[in-house]
């Protein structure tokens, strides 16, 4: 993720150090787009290292926003989720590691995490603001949706995963 950050943003400074020396309009095009995906890694990497330095993965897994809602589990039947979340990556798969952590670690964790992909989620429709000084908006609005496509996954993965942890954690409690 650091990786990809940084060679958009060395692509983002050359193309358009390139379109205001030569000026030709793809230049532009490869500008908006690198930037866009410069913004869309980083802010990933600063919102998940913001929760990180505030939270710790010592969220409060009782708070109410994480409650499973009544229209939760058939939706996510119909998504098949139980199909395709595995074949999400984990920024950092240790944090979620029976032999390394609590299940009730994890499920702070997972938390965290959902909170992170949600704020992500909003943070992914900023770049449409920009649209106005450079144009392109279409490009803005498809980057912004896939984004929040994609995050979305990982919130309804987390959301889907966390009441079968806390299931194993009650469970762990009684032997």
């Amino acid at each position: 993720m650091k990786r990809s950050t940084m060679l958009s943003l060395e692509l983002t400074v050359l193309a358009v150090a390139l379109y205001y020396l030569g000026g030709q309009w793809w230049l532009k095009t490869v500008a908006i787009a690198t930037g866009t995906t410069c913004y869309h890694f980083a802010m990933r990497l600063a919102v998940g290292t913001w929760y990180q330095w505030k939270f710790a993965n010592q969220m409060d897994y009782h708070h109410g926003w994480f409650a499973p809602k009544s229209w939760e589990k058939p939706l996510y039947d119909r998504l098949q989720v139980k199909r395709w979340k595995r074949h999400l990556p984990t920024y950092d798969p240790a944090v979620f590691d029976v032999k390394q952590h609590s299940y009730q670690e994890i499920v702070m964790a997972m938390c965290q995490s959902e909170l992170v992909h949600e704020t992500i989620i909003i943070l992914s429709f900023l770049p449409i603001f920009v649209s106005y000084f450079f144009g392109a908006r279409g490009v803005f609005l498809v980057t912004s949706i896939l984004a929040t496509m994609v995050d979305l996954s990982f919130v309804v993965m987390q959301r889907y995963n966390r009441p079968r942890m806390e299931h194993l954690m009650a469970r762990m409690k009684k032997y």
